[in-house]
């Protein structure tokens, strides 16, 4: 696996899931904020989020006067946080010890595909297993 992408019917609105996976490709996983300035978005706001395990990145993001937001987290397995430098010192340390200091991190992004507001303590008791991969 490298790359999953998924639509999903969480409550009654839709979302995008995104989860790379670099174990055998190490250069699909980067930094989200590049990605989704590559796409074109512009970042309005960013804060941290407590989810399950750790914490997530809640960003606002407009396009085109669109607006939208997503949220973004790494996970090792056993704890989620945002930091991709942390991301990259974890999936080095993995290398170097041939895989003996844990599995690889994913980056885990969900985007709404509406524009209402979400309430992601409502999305996160209502999906839990994604908190966990």
């Amino acid at each position: 696996m490298n790359i999953i992408k998924r639509g999903y019917k969480v409550g009654n609105e839709y979302f995008f899931i995104t989860i790379l996976d670099g174990t055998h490709n190490r250069h699909i996983v980067h930094d989200p904020y590049y990605c989704l300035k590559g796409s074109g978005w512009n970042m309005v706001s960013e804060k941290d989020i407590p989810i399950d395990k750790g914490h997530a990145k809640l960003v606002d993001l407009e396009k085109n006067g669109e607006q939208k937001e997503a949220i973004f987290w790494f996970s090792d397995g056993q704890i989620n946080y945002t930091s991709p430098m942390k991301y990259w010192w974890g999936t080095t340390v993995r290398r170097f010890t041939l895989g003996k200091s844990g599995p690889e991190p994913v980056l885990i992004m969900v985007q709404p595909l509406t524009k209402n507001p979400v309430d992601w303590q409502v999305f996160q008791r209502t999906f839990p297993d994604i908190f966990n991969l």
